[in-house]
């Protein structure tokens, strides 16, 4: 197992509401995350009612980091086509997204003045830039897997059919 210094005080880098947001709120909840870095965070969303697939931005928010130091991307770089349900897996864009999200966490760290004190955390998905912004500043990093992966789904989905 590697061990991190204790007073690493962590970003979390993560494009999605994935478990709840549950990398940042580990390392809140032990006084460790120096910042939660998102592409939407929506605490207004809890309280208006929003029909169908708009509903699903409820979960872009967990009052357990209502104190934590978020940093969001702009809603105006928000598109409809982001929230509406896709079929199949298009690979293309889940890197060029993912390559897009990391690119601003990369430029985000650099304005929060990331250094050797501090470790990133982020996903598969949307990790590259952000790494390799942190091994430039001297920052320890480690990732987290998604999921399994766009092979297991559709096995998975094979799988259910048969």
């Amino acid at each position: 197992m590697v061990q991190f210094p204790a007073k690493t005080q962590w970003y979390v880098a993560q494009h999605s509401s994935r478990e709840d947001y549950g990398a940042a709120k580990a390392f809140h909840s032990n006084n460790q995350l120096a910042g939660l870095l998102t592409d939407m965070w929506l605490p207004w969303a809890r309280h208006v009612a929003l029909p169908g697939r708009l509903a699903s931005l409820r979960r872009r928010y967990t009052p357990a980091l209502r104190d934590a130091t978020v940093y969001s991307r702009p809603l105006g770089g928000i598109h409809m086509r982001d929230l509406r349900a896709r079929k199949g897996h298009d690979w293309d864009r889940w890197v060029r997204d993912g390559s897009a999200f990391s690119t601003w966490a990369a430029s985000r760290l650099s304005k929060a003045g990331l250094g050797p004190r501090h470790g990133v955390f982020g996903y598969t998905g949307t990790a590259l830039e952000i790494l390799e912004y942190a091994r430039q500043r001297g920052a320890v990093a480690a990732i987290g897997q998604v999921d399994p992966g766009f092979v297991w789904h559709d096995i998975a989905q094979r799988e259910a059919v048969a």
